[in-house]
Formats: C-alpha cells, structure tokens, sequence
C-alpha cells in the first residue's frame, strides 16, 4: 500500500504522525525528505521574515517555534501576538515594529495607562529584529552562510533539536542537523568551484538555493516495512496493490516551477545554444513534464486507485480540484464520498486512543462503563462528557422553541438566565447604585439587541482581539468623521458663521479644518496603509463638503446649536422608586426660533431601512435608546437654559454613506397611538405602562437586575462572540415576540 504526494513538504510530516499515532508501519523509500524536518524549516525562518518584510505571523513563527532559544529573558509568544495586535502591527509598511511599539508606548502613556507590558516586549524583540536585519540587502554565499550559522548558534536551534527527549524525534533531528550542515558545506564548496563565491545575492535568491540543495537530501532512521509514503517521482516503476493520491487540489498538484536563482533561463537556453546539447531544463519544460509525473504515478496502482482532495480549507471556503482530477472525472465517472473533518470518529474497536474512545463512546450516546474492566481511566472523563451533553440537550430544546414565552420558560444558566439566588441578589445591588446603576445609551442597545453579549463584554469583561487592517478600521472612520464635523460647527459657531449659508466659503473651511485633524491622527493615529489612507481623506471630504451643501440647502429652520454635547446626570425614577441615570454625548443639537428641537446623529452607514426601524415606535426602548435618550437630555439642557420646556422635537440620522438625512417628527401630537411615549411625570407614565419610553428603559434594567442575559440575539451581523453563544437560529412566532 502506498500514499503519493506530488510534494512531501507539507504533507509528509501530516501523513508520518497520522500514521504513528495509530500505530500504522510507515515506510519512506529514502527517509523523510530534510525539508520536511521541522529544524530545517525553522533554520529557514529569517529568510521568511525578511522576504515579508518583517510581517508579524512571520515573526510570532519564530517566537512559538520550539527550537528558538533566545538569550536571556523571553516573553509568551501569546503576549507577543496579542501586543503586537493591540498595537496595529502588520508589517513594516507603516514603521517597523520598534517604532509601532514606540507609538503605542507614548499613547499608553498619554492616556494614563501603565505601559510595562509594551515595553518589555519592546525590550524583548530589539536584539532579535536587530539579528534578523542583518540578513537584509544582498551578500555572498560565504556572508549568508556565517550570518546563519551564526544565528543558529546563538539562539540554540541546533542545541535544541539534539536535546528532544522522545527518542524518535531526537533521531529526526540529529539527521536533520548534520544533513543542513552538509547542505551548507556543498553550496558554498559548488559555488566557488563555479567562481562564484563572491557573486551576491538578495535573502530569497538565498533561501531558494537552500531548497535547491535540499532536495534529494533524505533523513536518517526513517527506513521501516509499511505503508509507503513518496512523492510521484520516487514511485516511478513501482506497483501497489492499493494506491491513494493526495493532494489533489490546485495550486499544489501539478507542481508550480520557477526559475532557478542564479541560473535563469534565458541563461541555459544561450548556454545549450552555445553549446549544442540540452544537460538543463527550463522552468517550462519542468511544467510540461507534470502530466507525465501524475499519470506514472495513477499507473502504479494494481488492484484499488483513491484519489483524494481538500473541498473545503481552514475558513470554510471551498477549494478547487487539480486540472489532473478534472481531467479523469470528465472521461470516468468515480464515485465521490466526501467526508466532515468535524465529523471524523471511528468505530470502538478502531479507537486507538484515549480521545478517539471518548469522542466515539460520545457520539453514540453510551455514557455508561459501569463495571467494565479497565474502565477506570476513562470513568471520570465519560462523566463529565454525559454532563455536558445533558447541557447541550437544554440548549438545543432552547433554540428549537419558537415562542418567547416557551424559550423564558426554558431558559437556563447555560442560556444566559442566571438562577443563583445570591447571583442575583448581587446583581440588582450592582445595578441599583453607582456605577451599576448609570447607562449610556449604547450599552441599552448592546442588551437589547443581545443579552447575552452585553453580558460577556460589560460584565464579564470578555474582549476580542482585534487584527489591523490595512484601510482605517469602520469604528475609527466614525471617530474620525465625528471629530471633524465637530471641529468645523463649532467652529462656523464660534465665528457666527451660523445658520450656514456660504456654502463655498464653508466647504473652504471645512477642508482647511480636515487638513489639521489629519496631520494629527497621522501623528497619534494607526490609520492604515499610507496609499489607502489618502484616498480614504479624499472620499471623506467628498462626502462631507456634499453634507456642507446639503445643510446649506435646509429650509427648516434649525440652526446647529450645541456640538458633541455630553450628560451625565440625565435621573429617571424607576416605579420600584429606585434612580437609573443615563449619560452620553450627543452629536449635534439643533434649535429653531419657534422653540422646535432636533437631535442630530451622525452615522458611517447607508442603510435607511435599519435607521427607520430603529425610529419605530414599538422598537424605541426596546432596542432603540440612543435618539430618545438624545432627545430627553437635549429638552433637558434647552430647558435649563430658556425655562421652557420644548414640546415638538424630532430626530434625524445622517447616513453619511448615502448622504441621506433620515428624519423622524416625536411632538406627542404626532405620535399617533402613543402621545405620551416621552411623558416623564410619574403619575402619567403609571397610566402609560408599556406606552412609555421610560417605562420601557426601566423594564429593561429590571431584566438585567434579575440575571436575564438570554442568548436571544437581534442582529449576529458583526458579533465577535459566536463561538462562545453557539446561538442557533430559529425563526420566532410574531405573536409571541
């Protein structure tokens, strides 16, 4: 029986530790190819850094790799990837990583945060970018050769392999070790036999020639009776009663060639006209000859041929079949069985290990071993197994129930409806006196839209790491928009430039106030790739001078009238005679001369739908608080200052994306069914109930004092938590919801 590969290098080590595991013989005809060998690769891993240019998966590559043994005291490669996260590093397209980290320590400091961690990474990670920047720009082979031998000596990678103590491994990397050294040895004694030792060459032409010299190079100790695992070109004259073929997918069967590094091929075909014979292939001969290479390999199978390929990769997203595959399914039909990776357990008396035996007694439901010899190790994992699958059974009766009063009836700690009576007590303290008792309007819309989710990030305090990317990231383009049409009303108010009318001499400073912003979130800022960056300002003023004509055009009669306007003591009274105060900042606040208020609030988005049913009447205090809060505080503030309290109020949206201001009139003469929706006298929100918005803010902070955190979500769109709720959607009953 025989497994070919047209390229062992990723699949070798794979099929080698399947085939141990379970204790299958496994026979490579030449041992495992070197660079399949874990150190080789590792030995190899400067060049991969410098080539990205220092990108941070490369560098945390060799900070978790197990072979590296840096000098003195080293940092959890967890911490390395979640600061280098943390502080927006990619590679060194905006700053090399010494300067992100130097950026991100003066922010720290700055915003009154201890900045330790960052800086002992920082410390950290100097000598060893300082050592990989050394095999930056082009060298001689002798030059690339000592600088890696010295590496490999100074952060022990060598000492490392040697000192395994599984017998197998160290065998692996003891031949590992001697057949690198030789490879080194050979390609500098060729070169120089070529005259050519001095010729200099850039770090990937380097490390192309190391692959080069590694092929043919096979490891020690890997010859043994079994199941034989090669590549197409080592089983070429073979025969095996069953064959399987892997690695059927495109991009790796057939195999890409590339030119050699030093030896072109525009240079072999003037050398073999010059010479008149043919000893060197061209990258495209090589290519020509894959058809043959996979057609000797499907030759060598005698009884049973298998071809086997990836439909899905690690994300979900589907791949396609070799050209080869494609080929034969278009002349035979060949049944295809396609099989879940995650549903992969074997039958009992083919689980060889303590975790097959578990996964394979749990997916057949058999949680009792009562009484079987040698059960014991096991007896206490299979009991914690049965208890979690009885939770999972409550979930799943959860999810499946269509009505809410059936799922608040079904729910249960492990669906987010706390039980413990001094869990809940404790709750409806926290949330009964400060700071418990003080809501942004945000954080309502967070509950509301998701319990469960508000409960894992604002009081559990479970955060996500977020990975930069290369354009502005959508929260902070919102900041940036929201601290730009702050700047610019206020400052048309300052210079009494206000109701706008000037449009021209407006849009002039509108861009005038950008530039300034710019330049300082270039300075304090990570604000993506430089290229992407400039022409995401040009987009943003393009809109923004569009808005300045838009509300040059406004015949309503507002006049913008206070600008990022923040409260915090906004008090409502509970019915249980309780306080609950909310705080906030609004974006823009806009009156009229008639005593007509509107509350401005900007937003990067275009979807009118969304924004409209967040203006609904039945949605508002439900999952809707920031533009009743908004308008609540804005009456409150306007009544503090005129005495007189505004009764005709409404709201608007900007959606900036489509540059569509959608508007809502709140005055309670048209409110229709609810006219007293934003009444705040107690006696007349009593008679209201469920009518009021107040009544429905309280109602929602009583559900969070009674541990009600359902994992009932609105929206999943942008939820980062999905594998931690598992929510399964089920459409809800409308009469029940």
């Amino acid at each position: 029986m025989a497994v070919l590969f047209r390229d062992l290098q990723s699949y070798g080590p794979m099929m080698e530790d399947v085939c141990r595991r379970f204790d299958i013989p496994v026979s490579f005809r030449r041992g495992a190819p070197l660079h399949t060998a874990p150190l080789a690769r590792a030995c190899l891993l400067p060049f991969a850094v410098v080539r990205s240019r220092f990108n941070r998966e490369d560098i945390l590559s060799i900070c978790n790799s197990s072979y590296f043994a840096p000098p003195g005291a080293s940092v959890s490669p967890d911490i390395v990837e979640e600061l280098l996260l943390a502080a927006r590093y990619m590679d060194e397209t905006l700053g090399t990583v010494e300067e992100v980290l130097a950026r991100r320590i003066d922010f720290l400091r700055k915003a009154g945060k201890n900045p330790s961690r960052e800086e002992r990474l920082r410390h950290f990670l100097l000598p060893l970018l300082t050592d990989l920047r050394r095999f930056q720009g082009n060298k001689s082979i002798g030059e690339f050769i000592g600088l890696l031998e010295w590496f490999i000596d100074k952060y022990q990678l060598y000492r490392q392999g040697i000192a395994a103590s599984d017998l197998r491994a160290l065998k692996r990397d003891a031949s590992a070790v001697s057949l690198f050294r030789q490879v080194l040895r050979d390609l500098e004694s060729d070169l120089r036999s070529l005259g050519m030792a001095d010729c200099r060459l850039s770090p990937a032409a380097f490390a192309e020639l190391l692959k080069e010299g590694m092929d043919g190079m096979f490891l020690a100790g890997e010859h043994s009776a079994g199941v034989a695992i090669m590549n197409f070109h080592d089983a070429r004259g073979l025969f095996f009663d069953h064959l399987f073929i892997g690695g059927l997918n495109e991009g790796v069967t057939p195999r890409r060639h590339d030119g050699h590094p030093l030896f072109r091929d525009n240079a072999k075909l003037l050398w073999q006209k010059a010479a008149g014979i043919k000893p060197f292939r061209t990258a495209a001969e090589k290519n020509l000859e894959e058809p043959l290479l996979f057609y000797l390999a499907v030759g060598c199978a005698s009884r049973s041929l298998t071809f086997s390929y990836s439909y899905i990769d690690n994300r979900g997203n589907a791949l396609l079949h070799s050209p080869f595959l494609d080929d034969i399914l278009s002349i035979i039909s060949i049944p295809e069985t396609r099989t879940s990776v995650s549903s992969i357990s074997p039958e009992l008396p083919f689980s060889l290990e303590r975790e097959e035996l578990l996964n394979t007694l749990a997916a057949h439901g058999d949680f009792s071993l009562a009484g079987q010899r040698d059960a014991a190790p096991v007896l206490e994992s299979l009991g914690r197994i049965a208890a979690n699958a009885g939770i999972e059974r409550q979930r799943e009766a959860f999810f499946a129930a269509e009505g809410a009063a059936l799922r608040t009836a079904l729910s249960s700690p492990y669906t987010g409806s706390l039980k413990r009576v001094d869990i809940v007590a404790e709750l409806s303290a926290f949330f009964t006196a400060p700071p418990g008792n003080c809501f942004a309007p945000t954080t309502l819309e967070e509950y509301g839209c998701c319990p469960f989710r508000y409960f894992l990030q604002r009081l559990v305090g479970v955060s996500s790491l977020e990975k930069p990317d290369l354009e502005l990231e959508a929260k902070d383009e919102g900041s940036l928009v929201h601290e730009l049409l702050h700047a610019f009303f206020q400052r048309l108010a300052d210079e009494e430039r206000l109701p706008l009318r000037n449009v021209q001499e407006a849009r002039a400073l509108l861009r005038e106030t950008a530039e300034a912003l710019f330049a300082l979130w270039e300075k304090e800022r990570h604000t993506g790739e430089p290229l992407l960056w400039e022409i995401g300002k040009e987009r943003l003023l393009s809109l923004l001078e569009r808005l300045v004509e838009i509300e040059g055009e406004d015949s309503s009669g507002f006049v913008p009238r206070l600008f990022e306007h923040p409260f915090i003591d906004l008090e409502v009274t509970d019915p249980d005679g309780s306080q609950i105060r909310l705080k906030g900042k609004i974006d823009r606040v806009d009156t009229a001369s008639d005593g007509r208020l509107r509350v401005v609030d900007y937003k990067m988005a275009g979807d009118r739908q969304k924004y409209r049913e967040l203006l609904k009447i039945e949605n508002l205090g439900i999952i809707s608080f920031q533009m009743p809060v908004y308008l609540l505080a804005a009456a409150r503030e306007l009544e503090r200052e005129t005495g007189i309290r505004s009764d005709s109020f409404s709201a608007l949206f900007w959606l900036l994306r489509r540059l569509d201001p959608l508007t809502v009139d709140f005055t309670p003469a048209k409110c229709g069914d609810c006219p007293g929706f934003f009444a705040i006298d107690p006696e007349e929100r009593r008679e209201l109930g469920n009518k009021n918005f107040l009544n429905r803010l309280c109602a929602t902070v009583h559900s969070m004092k009674g541990g009600e955190f359902q994992i009932s979500p609105k929206d999943c769109e942008f939820c980062r938590f999905r594998s931690v709720c598992r929510y399964v959607e089920v459409n809800m009953r409308e009469e029940e919801t």
